[in-house]
């Protein structure tokens, strides 16, 4: 995994037409069109795997014409507050994991498995809405959005369930200081429990899966399918009906600019993910910048930060030089 003291280096580019008009001093109107498909990449490669499971992702650009995705925005300019209302129909730039094929050779002494998992895109549809406005020193800003999948999870293993998803946010600024606070939640529309309990990138059970396997009716193929699928809703934080997250950043400047330290805090309750980032900044002369900060991620055995903070765990040092 190649680590950037820069968060925005994580960012991926890609083509699209972009359309932004004014009809009215307090009104405007975007229309954005993309028409390759450039996936987001799952961070599932350094899981601990069984061998027998192999992954394919997705080429850098997909080109397919089918892969076309547009959005639209309306924004509403008050005095003192902005109002947006969106849609976006198209394919999320997260894939989900497919199981494409899957192998049971009982020809040995011991059962041999085999599975393919490809990350594959699914198409949305998402209406959202988003404020900010200022009351007193405080800017406060909220968003809600509600995001439908055009495919079943009930069906495709790699298509999340429809959710609806809700934020708010305050800004608060005294002095050099800065504070961000947000709450963030989700709400899983028609929720159905998992059939089974994510088992991949943590240890199993052997007892049960002995267990299992004795049963007679007990069908192999469709077990792991319905893993790949718990893996999907535990990734997309959809393993419960309803999910409470809050974060807080502070930062400041101090000696007139010259030393700039900041810490990140984002807590997800119902998950018990929690990321701790801090970060300091010195710089010594113009044009030229000293950092040193780090990510921290813990989470309960089996949750999404319990998995990644083997690989994701890390300490920045960085000097940057502008000209």
């Amino acid at each position: 995994i190649s680590r950037s003291p820069d968060t925005e280096d994580m960012d991926m580019g890609n083509l699209l037409l972009d359309l932004k008009i004014y009809p009215a001093s307090f009104f405007s109107f975007q229309a954005v069109a993309v028409p390759y498909y450039r996936s987001s990449v799952l961070l599932i490669d350094p899981l601990p795997l069984p061998d027998w499971i192999k992954i394919n992702q997705l080429s850098s650009l997909i080109t397919s014409k089918d892969m076309f995705s547009y959005g639209l925005k309306a924004g509403f300019h008050l005095p003192g507050t902005d109002i947006g209302l969106s849609w976006f129909n198209g394919y999320d730039p997260m894939p989900g994991a497919a199981l494409t094929s899957f192998n049971l050779d009982m020809s040995g002494t011991f059962p041999s498995p085999s599975a393919e998992i490809t990350m594959t895109p699914y198409r949305i549809r998402n209406l959202g809405l988003d404020f900010e406005t200022i009351i007193g020193s405080f800017g406060v800003r909220g968003e809600g959005s509600w995001t439908i999948p055009y495919k079943s999870f009930k069906t495709e293993e790699y298509v999340p369930c429809e959710e609806v998803k809700y934020v708010a946010g305050i800004d608060w600024m005294p002095g050099e200081w800065r504070f961000v606070a947000e709450y963030s939640g989700k709400t899983i529309i028609g929720y159905e429990a998992p059939a089974v309990e994510p088992l991949i990138g943590t240890e199993p059970d052997l007892a049960k899966l002995s267990a299992l396997l004795a049963d007679p009716e007990f069908d192999m193929d469709e077990y792991v399918r319905l893993q790949v699928a718990s893996f999907n809703r535990l990734y997309n934080y959809q393993l419960e009906k309803t999910y409470h997250s809050a974060g807080l950043r502070i930062e400041t400047d101090l000696f007139y600019g010259k030393l700039a330290p900041s810490v990140f805090v984002l807590y997800n309750f119902t998950s018990r993910d929690l990321l701790f980032m801090p970060e300091i900044r010195y710089k010594p002369a113009d044009g030229l910048t000293i950092s040193a900060g780090g990510d921290i991620y813990s989470g309960k055995k089996g949750s999404v930060h319990d998995l990644v903070k083997d690989f994701m765990n890390c300490i920045r040092i960085a000097v940057r030089v502008d000209f």
